[in-house]
C-alpha cells in the first residue's frame, strides 16, 4: 500500500490539518462532460495570499487518458509488493502481456495466489 495510504499517515497532525481546509462543491458546469471527462477545477489559496487554479479533463489512467504499459506496470508494482512475491508478479504481468493468446482462467489460477494483507 502507497505510505500515504498508511492509518498513522492519515491520522497525523499536518494531513488533519489539510483535510480540515479543503471544501468540496459540486460544480453543474462539469457534471454534463461525464462520462466523457472526469473533469474537474481545484483551486488551492496558499498562506501568502497566492491563489492556484488548475482545471484537468480527467487522470492519467481514465479511459481517455490511458497508462502506458510502463506507468501500468510501475503502479501494480508498488500496489502489488506487499502481497505478492517478486516472481507471482513477473508470472502476472507475462500472462497480462499475452491476455489475447492465453486462456482468461490461466490469469484467475494466478491471481488465487495472491495474499491478503489485513489494513492496520
Amino acid at each position: 500500500m502507497p505510505r500515504q495510504y498508511s492509518p498513522d499517515r492519515i491520522k497525523s497532525e499536518d494531513v488533519q490539518s489539510l483535510i480540515k481546509s479543503i471544501i468540496i462543491r459540486p460544480s453543474f458546469a462539469l457534471t454534463p462532460r461525464f462520462p466523457r471527462e472526469e473533469p474537474v477545477d481545484i483551486e488551492a489559496k496558499m498562506k501568502n495570499g497566492k491563489t492556484i487554479k488548475v482545471t484537468k479533463r480527467g487522470y492519467n489512467g481514465f479511459y481517455a487518458s490511458p497508462m502506458s504499459w510502463d506507468e501500468a506496470i510501475s503502479k501494480f508494482e508498488s500496489l502489488a509488493a506487499p502481497c505478492t512475491g517478486a516472481e507471482l508478479r513477473k508470472s502476472i504481468k507475462e500472462c497480462i502481456s499475452q491476455l489475447e493468446e492465453k486462456n482468461v482462467s490461466h490469469l484467475t489460477e494466478l491471481l488465487e495466489q495472491v495474499r491478503t494483507v489485513p489494513i492496520p
